[in-house]
């Protein structure tokens, strides 16, 4: 199983660390922690976390994971966009962590499902619109 883990500029290490520790630990898992550009990642608190992968080399992952954060670049970058939607049509599991789910929300993946993120994120955001905002947590099997 390949679980892809995005990486991106001022996310929070946690909401990707903390999955990490639990999910590097599957029999057979490989996790691959992806970016737009293979390199080094600063995240919210300055801790500095390394993409091994770039978008393209991880085409068909089982699961991605997207960690929340400060995401106003990322929400902003088609190429990453495209990315989650595009692994997201094949992905056993396609899951966030808190605001993660505003990445979700912008490549238009969360249209007519319900997600949560952060309470401090409106759930009237441009982002969150087309989902059904709920709080807590929130599972949905894939169609």
């Amino acid at each position: 199983m390949q679980i892809a883990m995005l990486l991106y500029n001022n996310m929070t290490a946690l909401d990707a660390i903390g999955p990490y520790d639990v999910l590097s630990r599957i029999p057979g898992a490989t996790v691959r922690w992806v970016a737009a550009e293979v390199g080094p990642i600063r995240t919210d608190a300055g801790l500095g976390l390394i993409a091994d992968y770039q978008l393209d080399d991880v085409p068909r992952p089982d699961v991605l994971l997207v960690p929340g954060g400060k995401q106003g670049e990322v929400l902003r970058n088609e190429r990453v966009l495209s990315w989650v939607r595009a692994v997201h049509q094949q992905t056993r599991y396609t899951t966030s962590v808190c605001t993660g789910s505003l990445i979700l929300g912008a490549a238009g993946i969360l249209k007519g499902v319900k997600a949560t993120t952060h309470w401090y994120v409106h759930p009237n955001s441009d982002v969150m619109a087309h989902g059904q905002y709920g709080s807590g947590w929130c599972a949905m099997a894939k169609s």
